[in-house]
């Protein structure tokens, strides 16, 4: 029994020898390009398949949820179509991520996508929200692991095409993601909201049966039975966080629409749920030999926490800019649906054109300068947001296509960074940390942005109203029902007011527009500063270009063990170069041997 415990610890001691190893220290000799296995192309076509599936659901559904509550409601819960969605992803994916690491990503694929199916099918036949919700919670465990792919789809390329492996994934979702508003509206107009769930069932079908065929990659850890894995399994830590970030997101979307923030609604959940975190955080660190989130990967701050910080100082104005983009240009440009729609593509469209370039990241050295690079290009044109007016629409479309471009490059930039900052043992719990960060963020974000555009919005707009229609000869006892039918957006029954005039309904429409620009600039100088800091945080992560050579860390040729721990990734290291390396792989061989 000392034997066994003792060669689990030693093994234990290897993994984070191997995952705190700093960039600077894996110089690596030319590696010989590697020969793919033709199954890299079917499974890569299912990884764009899946992709394209989960946007198809969350990008177009959003646009369209309030079409969908006029059918099938109306509830006022409606908008938890989308939040239960956001909330899977956050939760679901870094526990899912952490586990594919130690048992492999088929199944995990597999399973994901068997709930995408079901949550779709139940979600086409919903004659009410309460169904659709709960539909979407069963599509978001999927969706989740539908994530997934960004870790997947990496290790089965070499180093140095993974810029271009991301940027693919992006691309090919370019009709659901960048034109997912203009797409949305036309399918309510001439389908139904449902073919938003068919046409997901029909992807996700080709790709489970795609994965199912030719995704065969060897398991991690083939030299362990299924018992001595899921006694690697952190059961505790895994429940702890599951409940604690999901009760913390439930307060934070209550947040600054539901209740204010300092409603007991709000501060018990959030409390609650941080404490949870709180407690994770402790039990990861002293209380478990087998952590969940290996606490060594929070201790290289160039690698790892910086880069988890960009993501979050990046994906609050992002998340946000996604949900309040479309109200800025109702609000200040047109009232059109269509308009409103096309008005949107430079913003959404750009985000995945950003996402696109990162395939250029190759090219770059060093690779901080690349992403201080996208970080002023975020931060920047954030800041020139907040300077539009109602006279400004072309202005606007260019800023924001410049914005999203930059917000685009830095999303996508930073997963390619944190991926090469560990071993590739650790490539999915890396990954699923940052995109529950990403979630995490941009759920923060839509309820400060939320409060704060409601709060200026409400300071300034009954004055502003006032001086500009009471001096035409607005009766003051109209002037109520005005500011409050600008306020619902009930524009269709201002002329009823009495003693409105076309010169008044004008002069309240111009005065409506300038509040809602001063509402909305708050919310851009926010994002801007929060740009400066990723600007900072950028200059200061790894060159990670010295990693993008020939090395191939899963191959996917049948009973080929290439993957992690069991080859030298199709090359021999230098014994000169390699000498700590060489001996973690001889302490590791013993260790492998003994159990």
């Amino acid at each position: 029994m000392h034997s066994i415990k003792t060669t689990s610890e030693e093994v234990e001691r290897i993994d984070q020898v191997r995952g705190s190893e700093s960039i600077s220290n894996q110089v690596e000799e030319p590696i010989p390009e590697p020969h793919l296995n033709w199954r890299v192309i079917p499974v890569t076509v299912a990884f764009w398949l899946a992709w394209c599936a989960w946007q198809c659901t969350f990008n177009l559904l959003s646009g369209i949820i309030t079409y969908v509550n006029a059918d099938i409601g109306p509830d006022s819960n409606y908008t938890w179509a989308i939040i239960v969605i956001t909330i899977g992803i956050a939760v679901i994916w870094p526990i899912a991520g952490s586990l594919s690491d130690t048992f492999g990503r088929r199944y995990f694929f597999l399973i994901g996508l068997t709930f995408s199916v079901v949550g779709s099918i139940i979600a086409c036949t919903a004659q009410s929200i309460p169904v659709l919700i709960f539909a979407n919670t069963v599509l978001g465990i999927g969706t989740a692991m539908h994530q997934m792919i960004l870790a997947g789809i990496s290790e089965i390329y070499p180093n140095k095409y993974r810029g271009v492996a991301l940027a693919s994934v992006n691309f090919v979702s370019a009709p659901f993601a960048g034109l997912g508003p203009y797409v949305a509206h036309i399918i309510v107009e001439r389908l139904s909201w449902r073919w938003i769930y068919y046409v997901a069932i029909i992807i996700d079908v080709v790709a489970f049966v795609l994965l199912a065929a030719f995704y065969h990659p060897p398991k991690p850890y083939r030299e362990l039975s299924p018992q001595q894995l899921l006694k690697k399994i952190d059961f505790f830590g895994l429940i702890l966080f599951a409940l604690g970030l999901t009760v913390f997101l439930v307060g934070v979307s209550w947040a600054g629409s539901k209740y204010s923030w300092s409603s007991a609604a709000v501060l018990t959940p959030m409390i609650c749920g941080g404490a949870l975190l709180g407690a994770c955080g402790f039990w990861e660190v002293y209380g478990t030999k087998n952590p969940l989130f290996p606490p060594f990967l929070f201790k290289d701050m160039k690698g790892f926490t910086n880069v988890i910080l960009i993501c979050f100082v990046a994906s609050m104005p992002l998340m946000s800019s996604l949900t309040f983009w479309p109200i800025q240009i109702a609000s200040l440009y047109t009232t059109d649906t269509v308009k409103i729609g096309l008005y949107t593509l430079p913003l959404t469209f750009s985000t995945v054109f950003g996402g696109v370039l990162t395939a250029t990241i190759r090219w770059w050295k060093p690779t901080n300068y690349y992403l201080v690079g996208c970080a002023c290009l975020y931060t920047v044109f954030t800041g020139l947001l907040s300077t539009l007016g109602p006279d400004d629409l072309n202005k606007a479309l260019a800023y924001a296509f410049l914005y999203g471009t930059g917000v685009g490059l830095l999303e996508i930039a930073i997963i390619v960074i944190i991926q090469f900052s560990v071993s590739s043992d650790h490539l999915g719990v890396v990954t699923g940390i940052l995109s529950s960060m990403r979630g995490i963020a941009g759920a923060l974000g839509i309820s400060i942005y939320s409060s704060i555009l409601s709060t200026r919005l409400a300071q300034d707009l009954p004055q502003r109203l006032a001086a500009a229609t009471l001096p035409l000869g607005l009766p003051e006892n109209s002037f109520p029902r005005l500011l409050q039918d600008i306020f619902s957006s009930n524009f269709q029954d201002i002329p009823e007011i009495p003693g409105m005039t076309a010169a008044i309904i004008q002069a309240a429409e111009m005065a409506s527009k300038l509040s809602w620009a001063q509402a909305f600039k708050p919310i851009y100088w926010l994002g801007a500063a929060l740009g400066v800091t990723a600007v900072v945080l950028s200059y200061y992560t790894h060159d990670i270009r010295p990693k993008m050579n020939n090395q191939l860390d899963l191959d996917l040729k049948e009973h080929q063990p290439s993957h992690l721990r069991n080859v030298l990734h199709h090359h021999h290291h230098d014994d000169t170069h390699y000498s700590k390396e060489g001996e973690v792989e001889q302490q590791e061989a013993h260790v492998h041997g003994a159990v």
